[in-house]
């Protein structure tokens, strides 16, 4: 389920709600780095999520995830996420800078940047095979 070769998931991309997919199993607070943290020990409630468990480190203050660790049902480290940059946009926070981190395979990552960031409505019409088929010529 990677999205387009990458080390990126599509879940990455799609509004997760936490509390419907995920129990807490313990919150404790820390630092990571400069930022003060709760930093919260999650598993699957379902088995839609692509990971079984998960690791946060969420800022006290503005409430962003910083950083995730998934972890295999068996407590192996799979992945690692950093979210060292946000962007306010139409009123939420939305992170431009995205970097995944295979643990599985050492040295292997991808950084995902995203610049001029629009919550515009798109025409209907650009999700039409002629639409798809013309941009890609």
């Amino acid at each position: 389920d990677s999205f387009g070769g990458t080390d990126a998931k599509h879940s990455d991309f799609r509004v997760l709600s936490l509390a419907e997919d995920y129990k807490v199993n313990t919150i404790t607070e820390g630092k990571l780095g400069k930022f003060s943290v709760y930093i919260l020990d999650l598993e699957a409630l379902n088995d839609e999520v692509t990971y079984p468990k998960e690791k946060l480190w969420i800022t006290k203050d503005s409430k962003l995830v910083l950083k995730s660790e998934d972890y295999s049902g068996t407590g192996r480290l799979m992945r690692t996420s950093l979210y060292p940059k946000y962007a306010k946009v139409s009123g939420k926070y939305i992170p431009t800078v995205m970097i995944f981190i295979d643990d599985l395979i050492e040295g292997k990552k991808t950084q995902i940047s995203m610049t001029n960031i629009s919550t515009k409505t798109l025409p209907d019409t650009i999700f039409t095979k002629s639409y798809v088929e013309r941009v890609n010529r």
